[in-house]
């Protein structure tokens, strides 16, 4: 079974090799949190749950991505709905993007142990950008030094999540919209192009490893337009269903550390670290990300499986 499900990540994931790119806020933790990448998964979750992280990345450039997100899930009864809000803010040189939005979550039983569910984020973006802030050599531009404006648009995510006992696998689209500019013009115009859709693939499964370990590995397809295809590969140990630990790699030449500590079931706090390998200067691409999440103690209905979350 475990094969099987890794074999189709695979040979899904390397099919999305010929697309082109797309600025997409960068996460490490979501592995623990995967609804920042997928609505699906709102419907594994049986009770509320919410989730927030902060994410610095490549430290020492003036100008270098800061990303901040929120969302939360709250399960409808025995319905299998699940429904929740997602904000976010990322910044990157002079330009800033804020996002709200709503999620929808439906859980379908397959049988006693195995779900599918669908999942559908209904976003609104804000791209602001203040060009006034930039260096540059003419300073006297009259394109340069007025331009300082506002753009909306509406934009979606959508997935798929099937899970099971001790294993998982999703597959999400977004950048369903996306804002394009001319060249010569600051002014961007709205398009829906399956050129500038970002996909993402991922899965995991767990193994118990006596009475107190568990082994956690877990993959990440990701292809966002533009750039070549991005493969995470994930391990991570778990003590006592509260203390984890673990190491990623990304195809992109990045090394990422991270643990995490769960209370009572309840809450979570869980911290990244990103190492930039292969450069003479490797504090110029080191990044931080910290992440709380909290689950609600008790709730009405209970998935009778045990859903991985690594």
């Amino acid at each position: 079974m475990i094969k099987k499900l890794f074999t189709l990540i695979a040979i899904i994931g390397l099919s999305f090799s010929n697309l082109r790119a797309q600025e997409q806020p960068h996460y490490s933790l979501y592995m623990l949190r995967p609804t920042l990448y997928n609505p699906a998964a709102f419907g594994s979750y049986d009770a509320i749950n919410a989730a927030m992280l902060f994410n610095a990345q490549m430290v020492g450039f003036k100008g270098a991505p800061l990303v901040g997100a929120a969302d939360l899930g709250i399960p409808i009864g025995k319905t299998g709905l699940s429904v929740g809000l997602t904000i976010g803010q990322d910044k990157i040189g002079a330009v800033y993007k804020s996002t709200v939005g709503a999620n929808f979550a439906y859980r379908i039983k397959l049988n006693y142990r195995h779900y599918l569910a669908f999942g559908l984020s209904a976003l609104a973006e804000m791209t602001q950008g203040n060009f006034t802030n930039l260096v540059v050599q003419d300073p006297n531009d009259p394109l340069i030094g007025q331009y300082t404006n506002t753009f909306w648009n509406p934009n979606f995510r959508i997935g798929g999540y099937y899970f099971t006992q001790n294993a998982y696998v999703g597959l999400s689209v977004g950048n369903v919209i996306s804002l394009r500019t001319s060249q010569g013009s600051f002014t961007p115009t709205m398009t829906a192009r399956i050129e500038d859709i970002h996909f993402y693939l991922q899965g995991g499964w767990q193994h118990k490893l006596g009475q107190h370990w568990k082994l956690q590995p877990s993959l990440l397809f990701k292809k966002i337009a533009g750039s070549p295809m991005q493969v995470d590969v994930n391990a991570q140990m778990l003590f006592r269903d509260a203390f984890g630990f673990g190491l990623s790699y990304r195809t992109l030449n990045t090394l990422v550390i991270q643990t995490n500590y769960t209370i009572k079931q309840v809450f979570t706090i869980a911290y990244a670290f990103n190492l930039g390998l292969g450069f003479s200067d490797r504090t110029q691409f080191t990044g931080h990300e910290v992440m709380l999440m909290f689950r609600a103690p008790k709730s009405k209905f209970r998935i009778p499986v045990e859903v991985p979350r690594f």
